[in-house]
């Protein structure tokens, strides 16, 4: 399973053997749907600060998928690429299909 987001009009798709990490962080991208682009590029900014002030290599050793579908370095890029979407362009909202 995967999350299917659109955010300002782009697609984008991330596993979801990452949710525990996305949910540690605050965001989950199944909390998106249908809310404000502002809001989740603000939630994202926090999330991505959070992550980027921990020691990369423990974060990779706690959340990294052991089937190697999903590590910390692609989530967290996946998460700059829909927080930089979300400033970039329209609609409002954010759609996330599981």
């Amino acid at each position: 399973m995967s999350y299917d987001v659109t955010a300002g009009g782009e697609w984008f798709n991330y596993t979801s053997n990452m949710h525990r990490f996305f949910k540690d962080f605050g965001a989950y991208p199944g909390d998106w749907e249908g809310r404000s682009r502002y809001e989740v590029a603000d939630e994202l900014d926090v999330a991505i600060e959070q992550i980027q002030s921990n020691d990369l290599d423990a974060l990779k050793r706690e959340y990294d998928a052991p089937n190697e579908w999903g590590e910390v370095g692609s989530a967290t890029q996946f998460l700059r690429k829909v927080r930089d979407a979300c400033r970039r362009e329209l609609p409002e909202t954010v759609e996330v299909s599981r």
